[in-house]
């Protein structure tokens, strides 16, 4: 764990700032007193801030403001990882996976998400997301299609995800996010 000198982020070592990523987990597998201060982004999951190495990922205690936006920053800078969609005739569900710890974390700025999943389609209806593991993320953008089917699909995928990982595990839930970011679990 990092004990972060609490400074603005022009403070800090500029390189250390460059690593800063967000992290999202449920409470229960970070290492103790990171989630004490952390946002919640969906019932159950909460958004840490990491310092990104290329083996290993240290979690940084009570990060500022600032260290948190910074973050969500350098993370959106970053390329999206590939997305596939699959489509039937009543739904379409985007994936989003790579080889990368912070996939999941990219739930932190979902509309860029939901555009590159649906674009040019409008998110008035909100999104159905599900986070089974780090390197995943499963997004429907409500609006069209029958989003019971497109729910349910999201259940299953989800559900076989989590369940196959070993070691990333985040959530089987779906979450239905509000166009105000708003969230539930839906299932």
């Amino acid at each position: 764990m990092w004990p972060f000198p609490r400074k603005t982020p022009r403070e800090l070592d500029p390189e250390l700032l460059a690593r800063l990523r967000p992290f999202v987990a449920p409470p229960g597998v970070l290492p103790r007193g990171i989630a004490k201060d952390a946002p919640e982004i969906f019932p159950g999951v909460v958004v840490a801030v990491a310092v990104h190495d290329e083996t290993r990922v240290d979690f940084v205690l009570r990060p500022s403001a600032g260290q948190r936006q910074t973050a969500v920053e350098n993370l959106r800078r970053l390329p999206l990882p590939p997305v596939q969609t699959f489509r039937t005739e009543d739904f379409e569900v985007s994936l989003f996976e790579a080889q990368d710890d912070f996939v999941a974390a990219r739930v932190t700025f979902l509309d860029q998400l939901a555009e590159a999943a649906a674009p040019g389609r409008p998110r008035r209806d909100g999104v159905l997301v599900a986070i089974p593991r780090r390197r995943t993320v499963l997004l429907h953008v409500l609006g069209r299609g029958d989003p019971d089917r497109a729910r349910d699909a999201l259940v299953l995928a989800a559900g076989n995800l989590f369940n196959e990982t070993p070691h990333s595990k985040l959530s089987p839930r779906v979450y239905y996010v509000e166009p105000d970011g708003r969230a539930q679990v839906v299932a």
